[in-house]
């Protein structure tokens, strides 16, 4: 069965979201700084993956949302998929013209493997917090066996090493279930057959590559103590 057809299986009717497309776009965007950094982050994914391989033939972004990635990767020219459960954002990102299954991750990727739907690419980015150890194995399981041979997964969580994410964004989130840090993602993908030739730990306050502007670790060091004792000084 051609991939296409696959799709109409899963794809979402999109005619109720008529003339408020762009309010709901809007809305669900968020502040332009944001997005405008998230487009970057993105990039520099694509950017890394393109140093390790010629050639891309298609890819699939699970819990793809309004199609941020999609639109990435379409710049890059690339075919891609999404899949997303909710239905405002499967219905977003249609409208935007992406291609997206609209169902549980899970049960559409088994309709890829009982159909021998593959991909070069898989990157799953901000979903397998959402679950439990088993059904995170049972995912990774199913990435692998959509993957072409010699394709590459590409799985982004928070990091479980950086204590302001544990002590405060990670369960600010109540659809959060529990952290993976890359030691355990590395343990799930080697029961499926999935080599990790990449990880990297991402911290915020120490990494210089976190901001767009740079700065470098002792940049931030000096910032943050200069905090401080302004602070020591209002006490005083």
């Amino acid at each position: 069965m051609e991939i296409k057809d696959l799709l109409s299986e899963w794809r979402i009717d999109i005619t109720p979201l008529g003339a408020d497309y762009h309010q709901y776009e809007d809305y669900f965007r968020g502040e332009e700084a944001t997005y405008i950094r998230r487009m970057a982050e993105l990039d520099n994914i694509i950017q890394w993956v393109s140093t390790t391989r010629q050639h891309i033939g298609s890819w699939l972004d699970i819990a793809s949302g309004r199609g941020t990635f999609l639109e990435v990767l379409e710049r890059k020219k690339i075919e891609c998929y999404g899949i997303e459960l909710d239905p405002g954002l499967a219905k977003e990102s249609t409208v935007r013209g992406h291609s997206v299954f609209h169902g549980d991750a899970l049960l559409v990727l088994d309709a890829m493997i009982q159909r021998n739907v593959q991909f070069d690419m898989v990157s799953c980015l901000h979903l397998i917090e959402h679950m439990n150890g088993e059904i995170a194995e049972l995912l990774v399981a199913n990435i692998a066996k959509v993957l072409t041979p010699g394709g590459m997964a590409i799985i982004v969580t928070p990091n479980a090493k950086d204590f302001r994410v544990m002590l405060g964004s990670f369960y600010r989130d109540p659809t959060h279930i529990r952290p993976y840090p890359k030691e355990l993602l590395a343990y799930l993908c080697s029961k499926s057959g999935l080599e990790a030739i990449y990880t990297k730990d991402f911290d915020r306050f120490l990494d210089e590559n976190s901001s767009l502007t740079g700065g470098g670790i002792a940049k931030r060091i000096e910032n943050k103590l200069k905090r401080v004792r302004d602070m020591l000084k209002d006490e005083a």
